[in-house]
């Protein structure tokens, strides 16, 4: 057979889908891969045609081949993960899409996949419903637990941060709401009667993933810290509306810089050309948000630790000309605009009483 015959065969059997012809399209798919070889697309139509004639175990094996010989396709990852959120498997259905959505997730396909699982009244909340009515049924069978434990789980970190780390795949908060959204679905958990050991680990699991993404660390370097002494004491000791303005700035700076690991999850992010947006990239000039060793500033340095220190030093430089701003700027951003309004009124009235 030749190469357009082979195509025009593939097409056929998309066609015979398409009128619903599944045991002759999956017959078809099966000849032609004994004849010729693996295909990933006569894989993954056979698989569709198992999955449509309930053959589930043989619909994921076809889709998983394809995959492995076509590992950038969307459509097979989406058609593999309809599969499995279809036989009950939700938890692998929901790592299939997050390792797609992952790949690309800006792509049309993906987002209206999105909407379609997890929008309102959509395929995850018709699930939860369902399994809800089956659990208080089945006079809350633990078995059953189990499965609303998941979908809790899956609806709970939905639009968290995917990404693959040695063959596991992590998941991050991004946003305060996310985290927000997570808690509820860890309280209906809490609230279940009876769960297994295995929904026990999972509910632990969200409890570690909403603790960890809630956790604080220092936003800086050493220098940071050692130049915010150094102007408390200089402050102190000098006193003045400049040196008690950058005093006070400093001992703030020590709570201003302690950002959220959800903050450090989020990728770049470019503000746009409005009056806010021109107010947020000013916060991350002066915050030092743009000084990264990856910037182009220092493409001259080649050794990767010299280059992350240089990037550190010239940071704390930055934040220390600039300190009572820097410090504004990290409250605002690492945790509201209502932190960062009271630390200007707190330290303009500090300075005021102790400048006198």
């Amino acid at each position: 057979m030749s190469e357009r015959a082979f195509n025009d065969a593939k097409i056929q059997i998309r066609n015979m889908l398409k009128e619903a012809q599944y045991p002759q399209a999956r017959i078809f798919a099966t000849q032609l891969l004994k004849n010729y070889g693996n295909d990933a697309e006569l894989l993954y139509l056979r698989g569709t045609a198992c999955a449509h004639r309930a053959a589930t175990q043989q619909a994921e094996k076809d889709l998983r081949a394809a995959i492995s010989l076509q590992p950038k396709c969307i459509e097979y990852y989406l058609t593999l993960c309809n599969l499995l959120f279809s036989t009950g498997k939700f938890e692998l259905a929901f790592g299939e899409f997050a390792r797609v959505r992952n790949m690309a997730p800006r792509h049309p396909k993906i987002k209206a996949f999105a909407v379609a699982l997890n929008g309102r009244n959509g395929k995850l909340d018709k699930a939860l419903s369902k399994c809800e009515a089956e659990y208080k049924a089945t006079h809350y069978k633990a078995i059953v637990a189990d499965q609303l434990v998941s979908l809790y789980l899956i609806k709970a970190i939905f639009d968290w941060h995917a990404r693959y780390q040695k063959r596991s795949l992590l998941f991050y908060a991004t946003d305060i709401k996310q985290i927000e959204n997570a808690e509820y679905f860890l309280d209906r958990i809490r609230l279940l009667p009876s769960i297994s050991n295995m929904g026990r680990q999972k509910r632990a699991k969200l409890e570690n993933l909403i603790a960890m993404s809630r956790r604080k660390r220092f936003d800086g370097f050493i220098g940071d810290r050692v130049i915010s002494v150094l102007i408390v004491v200089v402050g102190v000791l000098v006193g003045g509306f400049i040196d008690l303005l950058y005093a006070f700035s400093a001992v703030a700076s020590f709570f201003a810089f302690m950002r959220p690991n959800y903050i450090f999850n989020r990728s770049k992010i470019k503000h746009n050309k409005t009056v806010k947006g021109r107010f947020d990239t000013f916060l991350d000039l002066v915050y030092g948000e743009q000084i990264k060793s990856s910037s182009k500033i220092f493409n001259g340095i080649e050794n990767p630790a010299f280059r992350m220190f240089t990037a550190h030093v010239l940071k704390s430089f930055l934040r220390s000309i600039l300190l009572p701003l820097a410090v504004f700027a990290g409250f605002y951003k690492n945790f509201s605009v209502k932190h960062a309004v009271s630390f200007a009124v707190g330290v303009s009235l500090a300075v005021a009483i102790f400048a006198r």
